[in-house]
C-alpha cells in the first residue's frame, strides 16, 4: 500500500494524507487482486503464471522465462534492473501541495517535464532521504489481516506455500511511519516547500486558454470506468 500511494502521488492522482487514502482504499475493489485476476485464473484454457516480486532467485524475467520453460534472456540482451525508489518524505509533501493546487489539470502536457524537474530540485536540497515510509506496525497488520483470506489461497494455489513463507522477509520487519507533518516541522522549512511548489507550477502551468480538455477528458474516462467496475466510494471523488 506505501508503494500505491508513492505512485499515485508521483502523478498527482491523490491529495489525500497516506491513512486517509488507506481508508479508502480498504473499501475499493481495485485492491481485491484475488477478485480482480480471477477472470484470468479460472478462464478455461489459461495457463497462468505468478511469481512473487520480491523472491530470492535473480532477474525477475529470467525467473518468469523458467517459469514458462522458455529459454533465458542472453546476458549481452538482458536488460539492468528497474530502480522504483519511493520519494522523499519531504518530497511526498512537495508533491501533496502540488496536487492540491491543482497540478494534476494545471501542467497538462508539461507534467512529465514538472515532475523531472521538481525531483531534481528536491534532491539538490537533500530532501529524497529519508524514504517516504507511511506504514506503522498497526496499521501493516491491519492490511494484512484484510486480504489474509484472499492471499493465502492465491499462494497456496500458485506458489505452492503459505502467502506469510512466501513474504516472510516483509511480515518479519517492523514499520516506523514518517510522513512529514506540517504542525511540527521547522516554519522555514514549510516556507521552502510552498515556494518550490509555487515555482513549479509557475514554470509548468498551461498557459491560460491553453486546451485543458485531454486531460480532464482522460480523468473522466477513468473515473466512469471505476463507476461501472463499481470500484469506487465517495472518498474517490476528491
Amino acid at each position: 500500500m506505501n508503494s500505491f500511494y508513492s505512485h499515485a502521488m508521483l502523478y498527482f492522482r491523490t491529495g489525500k494524507r497516506f491513512r486517509p487514502y488507506v481508508e479508502a482504499a480498504l473499501r475499493e475493489q481495485r485492491y481485491d487482486y484475488g477478485q480482480r485476476l480471477a477472470q484470468w485464473i479460472d478462464c478455461p484454457g489459461a495457463d497462468f503464471r505468478a511469481l512473487p516480486l520480491i523472491a530470492a532467485g535473480g532477474n525477475l524475467a529470467q525467473r518468469f522465462l523458467a517459469a514458462c520453460d522458455l529459454p533465458r534472456i542472453s546476458a549481452a540482451r538482458e536488460e539492468p534492473p528497474v530502480k522504483n525508489e519511493r520519494p522523499g518524505v519531504i518530497t511526498m509533501e512537495l508533491l501533496l501541495r502540488l496536487r492540491r493546487q491543482g497540478a494534476h489539470y494545471r501542467f497538462g502536457a508539461s507534467e512529465d517535464k514538472a515532475r523531472r524537474w521538481l525531483r531534481r530540485e528536491a534532491q539538490s536540497r537533500g530532501w529524497e532521504e529519508p524514504r517516504f515510509m507511511g506504514l506503522d506496525d498497526d496499521l501493516a497488520a491491519r492490511i494484512h489481516a484484510r486480504y489474509a483470506s484472499v492471499n493465502q489461497n492465491f499462494a497456496r494455489r500458485h506458489f505452492g506455500e503459505d502467502w506469510d513463507t512466501v513474504f516472510a522477509t516483509e511480515y518479519g520487519r517492523s514499520f516506523r511511519r514518517n510522513e512529514f507533518d506540517p504542525a511540527a516541522a521547522d516554519p522555514r522549512l514549510v516556507s521552502e516547500i510552498e515556494a518550490l511548489a509555487a515555482e513549479t507550477l509557475s514554470r509548468y502551468s498551461a498557459p491560460s486558454g491553453a486546451n485543458l480538455l485531454p486531460g480532464l477528458i482522460s480523468q473522466w474516462r477513468a473515473l466512469r470506468g471505476r463507476i461501472r467496475r463499481r470500484d469506487w466510494t465517495p472518498d474517490t471523488l476528491e
